[in-house]
């Protein structure tokens, strides 16, 4: 069976591509490569404005995840021995920075949306199945024998396959840390704000999705205490450290997630391109990690579409460099930045956290360089 490109990974990017690629007129073969956890995970995404502005062309509509709440204001605290210093981040023009939108929701709209692109995109549910890289093409088989052929594949999956990777070199690091992810109701005082707090035990955010839905994500060490408290024990603490913004903090559920960061210094080997985690596996402080796929998308998708209307095979490598290379500095740069921000903010070094604290304070003098970080982040 003949397709465009083959796509290994199940995971949300696997989704968008899929969608971007099909709205092309390329056909797809998505390559199921585990069961999803999707259903069940609380992790919740933020989609900066020009992401939901990308992912409503897609879907051809104007409003999309509209039952979550617009934010425009980030607001940023840094606890430094009971001194606080915030940093505010909104939009000079009142602009929406973003949504904050369960995976769940978005999981949801994509398998929709994907269901009715049955010319277009079809599925191979069988994890066993390795594709193979020719100089012409990619194929494989399913458990039938029967053979499936692609100009490309497009490598989404968290599984490093050295026999598809090659010699793409990643950096890795170990954060020796657990993410936190708690749903709760809470009582806010202010709306449209989504909070990033630096404490001494780790950065904590508390993002609203909608009325009182909202979900606190906190970066903690291994060895932390908090980890192990009860649910009871832990929404007390939560709404001591978290008073001065909300009240009557309920936890509906709580999980936990290993932090790892993994960045790959390229993009593609051979007839094979990486996106996703895979790509840009970074700390969700600056909850930018999605976005980061998304721009990925984009550019690839443009890439394809240049070539594809002059007759170049997109499976070249002179497509794939020019997609790796278009992607490099901004990869590099939210990557190893939010890195770099995670050592920072969790230094316990009394100095260095008072230096933070004043420029905090410093950033809210300068309004040019806080819009620029705005831009950034949201791809303006």
């Amino acid at each position: 069976m003949m397709y465009d490109l083959m796509i290994y990974g199940s995971g949300l990017s696997s989704k968008v591509l899929a969608l971007a690629l099909s709205s092309e007129g390329f056909k797809i073969l998505i390559i199921r490569d585990k069961p999803t956890d999707l259903e069940r995970s609380n992790l919740v995404t933020f989609l900066s404005d020009s992401s939901l502005f990308y992912l409503s062309k897609l879907f051809k509509k104007t409003n999309i995840f509209s039952e979550s709440e617009d934010i425009h204001e980030v607001l940023c605290e840094h606890i430094n021995h009971r001194k606080k210093s915030k940093l505010e981040f909104k939009d000079d023009d009142g602009k929406r920075l973003g949504r904050i939108v369960p995976n769940i929701i978005i999981n949801e709209m994509l398998e929709k949306e994907i269901s009715r692109r049955t010319e277009y995109i079809s599925f191979l549910d069988n994890p066993g199945v390795t594709p193979s890289l020719h100089s012409n093409g990619v194929k494989c088989l399913d458990k039938n024998q029967i053979e499936y052929v692609a100009s490309l594949l497009i490598y989404s999956s968290s599984k490093i396959k050295k026999d598809l990777l090659g010699n793409i070199e990643f950096v890795g690091k170990r954060l020796d840390q657990q993410a936190l992810s708690i749903s709760v109701n809470v009582e806010r005082f202010k709306k449209f704000v989504a909070y990033q707090l630096f404490t001494d035990e780790g950065p904590l955010a508390l993002l609203p999705i909608e009325n009182n839905d909202a979900s606190i994500v906190w970066s903690l060490k291994n060895e932390s205490n908090i980890l192990n408290l009860s649910k009871t024990e832990l929404e007390n603490y939560l709404n001591n450290l978290l008073s001065d913004y909300v009240s009557n903090i309920n936890i509906k559920n709580h999980q936990k997630y290993k932090l790892n960061f993994s960045y790959a210094k390229k993009l593609f080997y051979h007839r094979c391109v990486i996106i996703g985690n895979i790509a840009h596996n970074i700390h969700p402080i600056a909850g930018q990690g999605f976005n980061l796929s998304i721009k990925d998308i984009s550019n690839l998708v443009s890439c394809f579409q240049k070539y594809k209307k002059i007759g170049i095979d997109i499976g070249s490598e002179q497509v794939l460099e020019e997609f790796s290379n278009k992607r490099k500095f901004d990869n590099f740069a939210f990557s190893f930045g939010t890195l770099a921000m995670e050592n920072i903010f969790s230094n316990q070094n009394k100095i260095i956290r008072g230096l933070t604290g004043k420029s905090f304070r410093f950033l809210n003098k300068v309004p040019l360089m806080k819009q620029y970080f705005i831009d950034k982040a949201t791809d303006r």
